[in-house]
């Protein structure tokens, strides 16, 4: 549903020059009600070349973009955060693997009926009037789309791009759409070939990232996923977690597999809640995606107990290789082995304090140096995974272990970072009237009162200058 009065009006001016239709997802979200900045829009009776030159014209040569040349799109950014793409008919015929292997051919004279045939889904597959409203329906979407069907539009066309597997599942997630059988026939067959092999690491990662983070319930989603052997061909390290027993007192829900789902669907839920930036929210999920994934590896059976002690360390290896392999952002992937790496501390660390195993100041030191392993993590995002992972075993009520470790962040002004730097050494040491210290030295007595810290011994800056003074005189 288009928000802003300007692009609508700018669409309309170009359909009273050209013949030009919304098309595709953004019929499906207008008539969802769903709004959306994303508009596609396909042009009829006018050659590529021709189009460009009339865009240009209309928006300004550095606005169009061409990039999708290749498959006759042109992309127009707008100040307003609108983004136009612009497309003329064309004919999708497979002659190599891959998306590149997908070749696209241009045909003006294309009947909307045979062009709306090459698209994924009956509900992807509408056309809408920008000036009247009328929408153009070939394939029976709209009644899809009110039945919750999610139906190919052609079997043939359908099974030439094994991304759509992946958009069927995050297409059911997003929708709550039961996916129709001859459609999950055709799924399965694609998956059953090999097909998924063609698909590059990005586009995969990208149809993920639609899935986890457009779904209200992300677990629909990895699931058929799941059900189709999808997941055992492309995170084959996920299909080992439904094989994977926890112990019943500790996770009634069931296997890792079913925690995972349980934990996500809360991560859906928290993010909604919050209003994360997208960057913020990628991390929160992915990072409860993963957190359990080392439990395979590290659950052994001991002493009559399902245990798997030290899988987040392991989950951490494990995670670096799956994100290395979908080729993320080194500093994305960082994150979220720092979350997975640290999820159970706080519970574990909480459990200490309550049968005073650990001091009420060990326990503050303790959050100082979590805080500092977690480095550039924010921690309403870390809190926030072990809130999922809490609540992925069904619990319900406040989070209070979040709660209270946030108090103390506040009470304290923990923030990662030490609490005494260089220059408080040589300040402290000039004070005492010593000469000058080996740098090496400084590392040394920087590291000691970040341990005294951690173990609660030195919990505010004065502490800390006074311990260093005894420190500096005992070496002098």
């Amino acid at each position: 549903m288009l928000t802003d009065n300007k692009v609508v009006m700018i669409i309309k001016w170009l359909a009273r020059e050209i013949k030009i239709f919304y098309v595709g997802g953004f019929v499906r979200d207008h008539l969802l009600g769903v709004k959306s900045k994303d508009v596609d829009l396909e042009v009829y009776g006018i050659s590529f070349k021709d189009l460009e030159k009339k865009l240009k014209k209309f928006f300004g040569a550095k606005r169009v973009n061409s990039i999708g040349r290749s498959f006759n799109v042109l992309h127009i950014s707008l100040d307003n955060g609108f983004n136009l793409d612009v497309s003329i008919p064309r004919r999708d015929s497979k002659i190599n693997v891959g998306h590149r292997g997908i070749k696209a051919e241009a045909d003006i004279c294309l009947s909307m009926k045979e062009a709306a045939r090459r698209r994924d889904f009956t509900i992807n597959a509408m056309l809408m009037n920008p000036l009247t409203g009328e929408i153009f329906d070939f394939y029976g979407g709209q009644k899809d789309l009110k039945n919750k069907i999610l139906r190919a539009v052609d079997s043939q066309t359908f099974v030439e791009d094994p991304l759509r597997a992946l958009r069927a599942a995050q297409f059911a997630s997003r929708f709550g759409l039961t996916v129709e059988p001859q459609t999950e026939k055709l799924i399965k067959k694609m998956v059953a070939t090999g097909a998924m092999e063609e698909l590059s690491v990005e586009r995969i990662r990208d149809e993920l990232d639609k899935l986890l983070l457009k779904s209200a319930k992300p677990s629909v989603g990895l699931q058929l996923l799941a059900d189709w052997g999808i997941i055992e061909r492309v995170f084959p390290e996920f299909g080992r977690l439904s094989l994977c027993e926890q112990e019943p007192a500790w996770h009634p829900e069931g296997d890792v597999w079913e925690h995972t789902k349980l934990a996500v669907n809360t991560m859906a839920k928290l993010i909604r809640k919050n209003k994360w930036p997208l960057s913020e929210s990628r991390l929160a999920m992915l990072a409860t995606l993963f957190h359990d994934i080392g439990k395979p590896d590290a659950t052994r059976e001991i002493k009559g107990k399902i245990r798997a002690i030290g899988h987040a360390e392991v989950g951490e290896k494990i995670t670096k290789q799956i994100l290395k392999r979908l080729k993320c952002p080194n500093e994305l992937t960082s994150q979220i082995c720092s979350i997975v790496r640290e999820h159970r501390y706080p519970p574990s660390l909480f459990k200490k304090l309550k049968t005073k195993e650990i001091s009420n100041r060990r326990y503050v030191g303790e959050i100082s140096a979590l805080l500092n392993r977690l480095k550039n993590v924010p921690i309403e995002i870390f809190l926030a995974v072990c809130e999922a992972d809490y609540r992925g075993k069904e619990l319900t009520g406040s989070f209070w272990l979040g709660k209270e470790m946030i108090k103390i962040i506040k009470k304290y002004h923990l923030d990662g970072r030490p609490l005494l730097f260089g220059r408080d050494v040589l300040s402290v040491f000039s004070r005492l009237g010593f000469g000058i210290l080996d740098g090496r030295l400084i590392g040394n007595l920087l590291r000691k009162v970040e341990e005294y810290r951690r173990l609660g011994e030195i919990l505010t800056k004065t502490e800390a200058k006074k311990f260093l003074e005894k420190e500096i005189k005992k070496i002098s």
